[in-house]
């Protein structure tokens, strides 16, 4: 899997201070999108054992919340085994600690299912879910383009076996 860019330091994607990784790869292609130089699945660098480190170091600081998963679609089928083994390395170092946010252009119900879908699921906090719609574009929203999107207790959903929507305003 590659990473087309990493933000430190972000205020804007998701709750408190995150480090920001943003994977390469996306056969979604909504109109509008906001990050449409990520849609090659060979945009940006390898996500080496190295960088995931250097991810993880940024998170250490007690100041910074967690990490943010976004895209490219770190759901496509082709990104699914690296999102899961940055999951599981950030889970070994800060267990519960933080938080991580994952966003994704499918809808929560329709994510595209393989051996490590049900691991990223049940190991992150939240999923924003849906397809950036430009008739729906809000710039007042807070962590979505969009109205359509949501804002999904991701372990909630998954224990309870339906969704929990997070009322962030």
């Amino acid at each position: 899997m590659n990473i087309t860019n990493i933000k430190y330091f972000s205020t804007v994607n998701g709750t408190g201070v995150r480090t920001a990784v943003f994977v390469s790869g996306c056969n979604l292609h909504c109109e509008g999108c906001f990050n449409s130089g990520a849609w090659s699945f060979d945009a940006g660098h390898e996500l080496s054992p190295e960088l995931i480190e250097k991810i993880l170091d940024s998170i250490e600081p007690e100041y910074i919340s967690g990490l943010s998963i976004l895209g490219g679609e770190p759901l496509d089928l082709k990104n699914q085994s690296g999102v899961a083994k940055l999951i599981y390395k950030f889970r070994e170092r800060f267990d519960n600690s933080k938080t991580i946010w994952l966003w994704t252009g499918y809808e929560y119900d329709n994510i595209p299912f393989d051996k490590y879908t049900l691991y990223i699921i049940s190991n992150v906090d939240v999923i924003v879910d849906g397809p950036f719609i430009a008739k729906k574009k809000d710039l007042d929203l807070p962590y979505r383009g969009s109205s359509n999107q949501r804002i999904i207790d991701a372990k909630k959903s998954h224990r309870n076996g339906h969704i929990i929507e997070l009322d962030i305003k």
